[in-house]
């Protein structure tokens, strides 16, 4: 839900060794001024005067072994009622971090240690409000207020049916307010050519129809065990860039026997002019696939679809050059990769670059079709292999530094 908390905000008023710093009001000291402490603040305000919590009853920053000896992990905000007992445990984000999956998953986590049966996540932006009823977790309609959560315990609970999928247009000319529409969600860059939104909408279809499930199927040295549906996420990139939304993602198993997800969804880059940070750059149009490991979650490729897909009639060929960034060690040269991409995996390599499929874009793309899974199959093995040349060049480089 929308949550406007802009009145709850304020600059900060205290200086300490010449770092801004809030009096924070439930643990009585100066907090250095973060991001995330900024939305800190401004939701303990909001809880202290728009839902009535005493102020002595919104615990900041908890550490979970508090309660359960060993625990780790530590909470933004509990609200407790009169008596301790915890009725809320709040995550707060920055401003420009998404409401995840990922971020509800921490705060349900840290609720089977606290019991409180309540919980909210919010960057001050956007709130999820959800409590157990016993069934399990439902999301509400609105945040109440902190009678209702301790004594009243009376809720309007959000519709839980599943809305169909309804097909995206795919044929030219793409309306106007639905590409209007695309671009103000971040779906689609506001440069991106014309000729291509038919072919982009077309795959966004596919990748936000979870009724349209992938069979388990080879990728070479990788299994797909599960079409997963949908996941919301956010992953950054080496340049600082963060992709936040909705993720179709897969299940994997590669030769070992080792499992990961791989997820894979299409973004509009922002238009700048004159940024600080971005300087000029288009608003192009971005398939992105990203990793879970141990090590780290991250975009493995950032494909602009305005530069790699080259359009024959009906047909779009998807490609892409080797371009690579790995971490504090830079760019990579292209010839490199192309080397590595063509020894692990031939067949994506034709003429000096890696092809990753040809889809005709005149038809609805499917699962059952088999250019869809050859092109799931080659973007999923790229993506990985991507990850390795990253891995080994590090370890290379770490071993050269002894």
């Amino acid at each position: 839900m929308k949550i406007d908390l802009s009145s709850f905000f304020t600059t900060p008023d205290y200086t300490r060794n010449g770092i801004p710093c809030f009096l924070c009001e439930s643990r009585k000291k100066l907090i250095q001024n973060t991001p995330e402490e900024k939305v800190r603040q401004a939701v303990l305000r909001y809880l202290i005067c728009e839902l009535r919590v005493p102020a002595e009853r919104a615990l900041v920053e908890v550490p979970m072994s508090h309660y359960v000896k060993g625990a780790s992990g530590r909470a933004d905000i509990i609200v407790t009622d009169k008596d301790g007992k915890p009725v809320l445990i709040v995550e707060c984000k920055e401003e420009n971090c998404d409401v995840t999956d990922e971020a509800i998953a921490q705060a349900r986590r840290y609720d089977t240690i606290l019991k409180s049966g309540s919980i909210m996540v919010t960057n001050g932006r956007h709130a999820y409000f959800e409590v157990q009823d016993g069934l399990g977790y439902k999301q509400l309609r609105k945040i109440p207020s902190y009678r209702n959560l301790t004594k009243w315990r009376w809720f309007s609970f959000m519709k839980q049916e599943t809305e169909p999928f309804r097909c995206l247009p795919i044929k030219a000319p793409i309306p106007e307010s639905t590409v209007d529409l695309y671009i103000k969600e971040g779906c689609l860059g506001e440069d991106t050519s014309l000729s291509l939104h038919p072919f982009i909408f077309n795959l966004r279809g596919w990748l936000n129809d979870t009724q349209d499930q992938v069979a388990p199927a080879a990728i070479t040295a990788v299994n797909i065990l599960k079409d997963a549906g949908l996941r919301r996420s956010q992953f950054g990139n080496a340049g600082g860039g963060k992709f936040s939304g909705e993720y179709r993602y897969f299940v994997l198993e590669d030769a070992l026997g080792n499992n990961q997800i791989v997820s894979i969804s299409i973004f509009g880059g922002s238009k700048t002019i004159n940024h600080p940070h971005w300087g000029n750059r288009k608003g192009y149009t971005y398939l992105t696939v990203a990793i879970d490991d141990f090590e780290s979650s991250h975009m493995s490729l950032e494909l602009n679809l305005d530069k790699f897909v080259d359009l024959r009639g009906r047909n779009a060929i998807i490609w892409h050059n080797g371009a690579l960034t790995n971490g504090k060690l830079g760019q990579t040269p292209r010839q490199k990769v192309l080397e590595f991409i063509q020894k692990e995996a031939p067949h994506l390599v034709l003429d000096g670059k890696i092809i990753l499929g040809e889809i005709d874009t005149g038809e609805e793309i499917k699962s059952e079709n088999k250019a869809t899974t050859d092109f799931l199959s080659r973007l999923i093995l790229y993506a990985l292999l991507r990850d390795t040349y990253r891995k080994i060049a590090r370890k290379k480089q770490a071993y050269c530094t002894l």
